[in-house]
């Protein structure tokens, strides 16, 4: 069974059969969006210069309890088993390291692997036969401590999109 299992989450998605002319359309939506975001970019850039000195700026122990403070501690722990119920209960130390840890992680570009890393686990959905592969979810157990850093780029994120109203009113989903 679990060797069905693996076999049917290893598969990649297969890329749905488009005609001639769904390409096409999807193409035209493309070259269109790429045209009205060349546009806009130099305009968007020049007129907000101060706020890139707050949301590209260094990562604070404020916006590392905020996150703390949204993370399940009850939640199983990703691919680096770290529980994260410690990170919540590690203290002042636990969030001076994290800050130093996110804030070089963010100024360079770069996130680690292991942050990334998931352990994916089926399962099954409810009232279905369970020795059919398609009746299981599959659920990826990431990082808590990738998840705060996502967090607090999130948070970041929302401010400066609600800051400057870039969200169209009808706005439902990120």
């Amino acid at each position: 069974k679990a060797e069905l299992l693996v076999s049917w989450f290893a598969q990649p998605p297969q890329i749905p059969d488009y005609s001639e002319e769904t390409k096409e359309h999807y193409e035209y939506v493309e070259d269109e969006i790429a045209s009205v975001i060349e546009m806009k970019r130099d305009y968007e850039m020049s007129e907000y210069p101060s706020v890139f000195e707050w949301h590209q700026g260094r990562i604070t122990e404020d916006e590392v309890t905020k996150a703390l403070r949204h993370i399940s501690s009850y939640k199983a722990q990703g691919f680096d088993n770290i529980h994260k119920q410690m990170i919540k209960n590690g203290g002042q130390s636990m969030i001076d390291s994290l800050v130093l840890l996110f804030d070089w992680s963010y100024s360079i570009g770069y996130m680690p692997k292991s942050w990334k890393m998931e352990n994916i686990v089926p399962i099954p959905k409810p009232y279905r036969d369970h020795s059919i592969c398609k009746n299981y979810r599959p659920i990826a157990l990431l990082s808590g401590v990738g998840k705060l850093l996502e967090r607090i780029i999130t948070m970041r994120l929302v401010w400066y999109l609600n800051e400057h109203q870039m969200l169209h009113y009808s706005q439902a989903g990120f």
